[in-house]
């Protein structure tokens, strides 16, 4: 029974007697009892939801909905709970590597440490099942998958540094492009240039000594990334010998060329009329809102044979690299539309949240919501023709509709209105359809607010 105590021992001759059993025998009072069920019943319903067994409906006539009985602290965790379920694979892969890259700091001082403690032979590539047992052996127990599928984007099965912190990639490839060109690439020849004749190199020694030699970047934090140990005042010299073996993506090794951008940027406007267009019809193709290395190249290359005549537009990896890197400021491997033309992200952005927020993020319903507007004041009947679904077929409106919804439903300033409805209508027909529009259902625009946050962050600190 609740609140009683073992019996301290039995009274001599065994006969307890039916009143013998006292109060003070009692360890809670009535309330202490109440209080105790009253937790229980809470720890239950709590579990019940966090295994969906909890609707969110009105619960029906007769019925109590049983979080009215939750303690304040029982709902909050709740809630919490809730809106973990809520956050997307992006959101909850971004916010693994958060904590695992705040692991990387308190355990070993950076990122690069505990790389390298995962990448003992220093191949600078780990595949998925050595990343999950060297999570295990370092002692990390976060979110193992969604930290991996965070990671590898791009689906090629492994994983690099720069994945995991691109600005120890860059200061890394920076000190290599250092010893490209001062040195052919050799360890060995920098240490006898800075008169260094020991494996152990102490700290003051190393960041004097580069900067004797003209490297002009941060001596200390190069040190920190290099040396394998928090409590170590000196670099070993075999520690440095990975960067003779390391192939890095050329554009870590490469000047931004704002000049070149630039040039690529107008010839697109020439071919495509709206950068918008440019950027669906030939970079974004597979409508994921971000652009990989990979299909930059290949983009370059489209641009180039279209248009043979003009100078400047990069050819060698070389060029195409630096107009990448002129692109992608932070290294990150990835583009997105708000670093390729802001006015047209601003412009879809703008777009996407009213559709989240009027219709679900249903883009079908949109257009079934345009379909009945004909007779709308914001529409004329030419104008708001629509081609209703028949056998699969998309759904179809004008330009002038569309245009007239973007301003009048959505509130759009009219150069974000120009910039979609050219954007948009990729196909040539004069028309805008459902599926022109299916993309953003699929865009995650929270979580890439929720990384540029946290990049900006990081770059001011």
């Amino acid at each position: 029974m609740f609140g009683r105590r073992r019996p301290a021992a039995e009274p001599e001759g065994g006969d307890r007697g039916c009143g013998a059993q006292k109060t003070e025998d009692l360890a809670f009072t009535r309330e202490d009892v109440a209080a105790r069920v009253r937790r229980a019943e809470d720890l239950v319903v709590f579990r019940e939801a966090e295994e969906g067994k909890l609707r969110s409906s009105p619960p029906r006539t007769g019925c109590q909905d049983p979080r009215r009985s939750m303690s304040p602290e029982a709902r909050v965790a709740l809630a919490e709970t809730q809106v973990v379920a809520r956050l997307s694979p992006l959101q909850k892969g971004f916010q693994a590597w958060e904590e695992f890259v705040t692991f990387a700091f308190r355990k070993f001082g950076n990122p690069v440490r505990l790389w390298f403690v995962m990448d003992p032979d220093e191949h600078m590539k780990i595949g998925e099942m050595q990343f999950a047992r060297a999570c295990e052996e370092i002692g990390y127990r976060g979110g193992v998958t969604a930290l991996w599928r965070y990671l590898d984007m791009d689906g090629s099965g492994h994983i690099t540094l720069q994945e995991i912190d691109s600005a120890s990639a860059v200061r890394l490839a920076k000190f290599k492009r250092f010893l490209n060109a001062r040195f052919a690439g050799s360890v060995a020849q920098a240490m006898r240039a800075l008169d260094l004749r020991t494996e152990r190199v102490p700290k003051a020694h190393f960041i004097a000594g580069l900067r004797k030699l003209g490297y002009n970047e941060s001596g200390k934090k190069l040190f920190d990334s290099l040396v394998r140990s928090a409590h170590t005042s000196f670099l070993l010299v075999e520690s440095m010998s990975f960067l003779e073996r390391w192939n890095p993506p050329p554009y870590l090794l490469s000047d931004a060329d704002q000049v070149g951008l630039g040039i690529v940027k107008e010839t697109l406007g020439d071919l495509y009329q709206n950068l918008l267009r440019a950027w669906l019809h030939l970079l974004d193709t597979d409508r994921t809102m971000r652009v990989s290395w990979e299909e930059w190249q290949q983009a370059c290359r489209k641009i180039s044979k279209k248009a043979p005549t003009v100078a400047g537009l990069p050819k060698t990896e070389g060029q195409m690299a630096a107009v990448w890197r002129a692109l992608d400021a932070d290294c990150s491997g990835w583009i997105a539309l708000r670093e390729f033309d802001l006015t047209s992200f601003e412009a879809l952005a703008t777009l996407k949240r009213w559709v989240d927020r009027e219709h679900c993020g249903s883009v079908s319903k949109v257009m079934r919501m345009l379909e009945k507007q004909p007779n709308s004041t914001s529409f004329t009947e030419e104008d708001s023709k629509v081609t209703s679904r028949s056998m699969g077929q998309p759904i179809g409106i004008s330009r002038s509709a569309f245009r007239s919804c973007l301003k009048h439903d959505v509130g759009m300033s009219r150069e974000h209105s120009a910039c979609l409805t050219d954007g948009l209508d990729i196909k040539d027909d004069r028309g805008v359809t459902d599926m022109d529009l299916k993309f953003l259902e699929r865009w995650d625009l929270a979580w890439e607010e929720e990384a540029l946050g946290a990049s900006i962050a990081i770059d001011t600190a």
